[in-house]
């Protein structure tokens, strides 16, 4: 009799029981389905990969972001927010390399970043976009505090040819003070051949105590624009150079070994500062017959 009443117990239990049972097992397959992460995309792995700490997987990662190209634009511009430099510099670098033209404004923005390396890098990155709205900023970049930013700017500007821009880069030549930038500003005239720059570039040449870096960038300069009004200035400057020349017994005396050590290291001296000078002669001689036979 008692196992006849378990037996009945058990049967209604199972029977109550039946419908809830489906439901239950449903309910957590979807929790569990709800909770499970979503499945991430090709370009969110590479962008995280770009900070591995292993080279290779990161070299890995920034060549396949740039092989994706377009497609990984707007996943890139997203990770910039919050990035830390490095991420960010990564990031720039490849959009770079893509040149997609919708990086543009975020590239911009970051050309007013506080880190100066930002900065020069999204320089960098605008110039190898290659479009005409980077002008202005590059343009721009020219005023930036930091002198690598300004000499990055300057070549950028060169490097687009956009003779538009001959104005800025002549007022930046006017106003600047750091050698290397000078330098920059000075080879992007030359790279524009813009004949309205040869006015200032001569006045480089004749200045007194123009660096020899900068002296060679403007002969470059000149020798690309190629202008005939550059002639009368060259022709002057060549003559300075010939009257400066030691004459030729001085310089057989030169190479006679003399006694003591700082003699023979001034005489050493002056043998090189004879051979760099008739080395700038020919250079200049080049130049102006260059220029006389025209473009």
């Amino acid at each position: 009799m008692k196992k006849i009443i378990l037996f009945s117990i058990l049967i209604s239990l199972l029977v109550s029981t039946g419908p809830i049972m489906p439901y239950a097992i449903w309910a957590a397959e979807e929790t569990a389905a709800v909770a499970k992460p979503p499945k991430k995309s090709p370009v969110t792995i590479l962008i995280e990969n770009l900070q591995s700490k292993d080279a290779a997987v990161s070299q890995n990662a920034r060549e396949g972001l740039i092989k994706k190209g377009e497609k990984a634009v707007p996943k890139l511009i997203k990770a910039l927010s919050g990035a830390d430099p490095y991420l960010k510099s990564e990031i720039i670098f490849i959009l770079g390399n893509i040149q997609d033209k919708r990086a543009v404004p975020v590239l911009d923005e970051l050309t007013r970043d506080e880190n100066a390396y930002i900065r020069r890098s999204a320089v960098e990155a605008l110039t190898k976009i290659k479009d005409e709205s980077v002008l202005n900023i590059l343009s721009g970049s020219l005023l930036d505090l930091d002198s690598s930013v300004r000499e990055r700017a300057a070549k950028g500007l060169g490097e687009l040819g956009d003779q538009r821009e001959t104005s800025s880069l002549i007022n930046r030549l006017q106003d600047e003070k750091e050698d290397l930038v000078r330098a920059a500003v000075i080879s992007a005239l030359g790279k524009l051949k813009d004949t309205n720059a040869t006015g200032i570039l001569i006045e480089e040449l004749n200045k007194e105590g123009i660096s020899p870096l900068c002296q060679a960038q403007v002969l470059s300069a000149l020798a690309q624009i190629k202008d005939q009004k550059s002639l009368p200035a060259l022709n002057d400057y060549l003559a300075k150079l010939n009257a400066s020349q030691p004459q030729e017994a001085v310089v057989k005396e030169l190479k006679v070994e003399e006694s003591g050590v700082e003699d023979v290291r001034a005489a050493m001296l002056k043998k090189m500062q004879a051979a760099e000078l008739k080395e700038k002669i020919a250079q200049i001689e080049v130049i102006i017959k260059e220029i006389q036979e025209g473009p």
